[in-house]
């Protein structure tokens, strides 16, 4: 039997969404996080220019995503569900904005998105400042 400490869990949020039968979607075969392809687990969510999460997919393969379904707003309802033709669509990671973008073109596209993303803030150093390691 393994110890406990031999194992770890990651949970991802994933944010609601709204499906309505108009959709585009979306797929990479090349992405990354830090340095590594995208982890078994991370959540690649897409967002409108208004801050609408549009579709969400659990990456099932490292490095790739998809086919993430980006769902389109129901003109038929007074809410925000979804993108709208013309949106410019911001791709996340794990809630970390990948600076990736597409636009959303037609209901039934299907485009290739890939990202290269950082969730490590860059830090200056600073003359003087030693480097501890304990």
């Amino acid at each position: 039997m393994l110890p406990v400490e031999a194992f770890s869990i990651r949970l991802s949020a994933i944010h609601p969404y709204t499906s309505s039968p108009f959709f585009m979607e979306i797929f990479s075969s090349a992405s990354t996080l830090d340095g590594l392809d995208i982890p078994l687990g991370a959540v690649v969510s897409v967002r409108d220019g208004d801050g609408v999460v549009c579709g969400a997919s659990v990456v099932e393969e490292p490095g790739r995503y998809g086919f993430l379904h980006v769902y389109a707003d129901d003109d038929g309802t007074p809410e925000d569900e979804g993108a709208e033709i013309g949106d410019v669509l911001s791709v996340y990671v794990n809630d970390v904005p990948t600076g990736a973008t597409t636009t959303y073109t037609n209901h039934g596209a299907t485009t290739r998105v890939d990202f290269t993303a950082n969730t490590m803030a860059p830090r200056d150093l600073v003359a003087g400042l030693n480097l501890v390691s304990l």
